[in-house]
């Protein structure tokens, strides 16, 4: 008669990797209309492509107006957090 061995199932082990933050950092160089929509249009497109990723965790979107020689900053700081 043949030995019939029964093997546990084994307990699966998940290794669940913690998501990816990431943010996005948009800029334009002059303050006229077609850039600002330029600004938007870029942001507009960096959130969504992050949102869609299930590896990754949307931390945020920052962006720079530079007009002149002294930029303005929004948010930046944050982003070095």
């Amino acid at each position: 008669m043949k030995k019939v061995t029964k093997i546990d199932k084994v307990q699966n082990v998940t290794n669940k990797k913690q998501k990816l933050r990431v943010a996005a950092y948009c800029r334009v160089s002059t303050s006229n209309d077609a850039q600002l929509e330029s600004l938007e249009t870029q942001k507009a497109h960096y959130e969504s492509y992050i949102t869609s990723r299930d590896d990754w965790q949307f931390a945020g979107l920052y962006f720079l107006i530079r007009v002149s020689l002294v930029p303005k900053r929004i948010n930046v700081q944050s982003l070095c957090a």
